[in-house]
């Protein structure tokens, strides 16, 4: 099987106690939105979120789980720059551990989530960017009953590298959904992606083997979108516009190897494989 690679924002509750200085602390986005974490927190304990370093309006209180955790997504309303695990006991007269930290450094980005059908595989297809030092890796989940989720496969992601793109590829099985979950290898699970089911596009690539130039032909006869062509560490090699149902991309000076084709258009995303001869 091929394999190929959505953001979350997060707090690390552990450490030295509540000082001026206080701690770093990361977060991540992922499919439009931004998310906090607090952890390594008392189980059951409060913890505070505040508009600015140090401080400032309370933004939100909530409660650590049973594993001293939490994770809350952003918005307009919500967006902290520090946090911390009071040490005020709440009404089960749970105290928390006093560490407190900034939020400072993105972890990683996940985005762009897809899934196609195409010559009897499905492709599941995302981008991601992970920070220096970040251990992630990505589990691919899938289900015939929309209910029920089983792993079949993981992918480790690059630490510290630019925006990448990941792809997964399954045999085709009729009505199956796929999630991807991202795992710190540290922390644990950060984020589980929204559901996808591959679709018959519509949109057409060839010739499978490529010579100086092919083919992507787009559904609509007033279609656009764009194209990318990415190799098997993820990279980014090439990308453009399609301005028309028929499109010639030349890839003259592409190096010889495996290749998939991501075109995206009207909202909708489709992966095809390609090799350069």
């Amino acid at each position: 099987m091929k394999k190929i690679l959505s953001v979350y924002t997060l707090f690390i509750c552990a450490g030295n106690p509540l000082s001026s200085k206080g701690q770093e602390a990361n977060w991540f986005e992922a499919e439009g939105n931004t998310y906090y974490i607090a952890e390594s927190c008392i189980p059951h304990s409060d913890v505070l979120f505040q508009a600015r370093r140090g401080g400032g309006k309370l933004l939100k209180r909530a409660t650590a789980d049973e594993n001293g955790r939490l994770i809350l997504a952003g918005n307009e309303a919500f967006a902290p720059a520090f946090v911390l695990n009071t040490r005020h006991k709440n009404a089960e007269g749970i105290a928390g551990s006093g560490i407190a930290g900034f939020y400072e450094n993105k972890e990683f980005s996940f985005s762009n989530p897809g899934a196609s059908t195409a010559d009897g595989v499905n492709r599941i297809s995302w981008e991601t960017e992970v920070a220096a030092g970040v251990d992630l890796y990505f589990e691919i989940l899938r289900s015939v009953d929309l209910i029920n989720y089983t792993a079949i496969g993981s992918i480790q992601a690059g630490k510290g590298t630019a925006a990448g793109i990941y792809t997964y590829e399954d045999p085709e099985t009729a009505g199956a959904a796929y999630k991807v979950a991202i795992v710190n290898r540290d922390k644990g699970l950060r984020y589980t992606s929204k559901a996808m089911t591959p679709l018959l596009s519509g949109v057409k690539v060839y010739p499978t083997v490529i010579g100086d130039r092919f083919n992507i032909e787009l559904a609509q006869v007033q279609a656009s979108g764009s194209y990318k062509i990415i190799n098997e560490s993820g990279q980014i090699i090439q990308k453009g516009k399609l301005n028309q149902r028929h499109n010639t991309v030349g890839v003259s000076n592409l190096a010889t190897g495996n290749y998939f084709v991501i075109v995206e258009t009207e909202g909708q995303i489709s992966t095809s494989k390609a090799i350069k001869m």
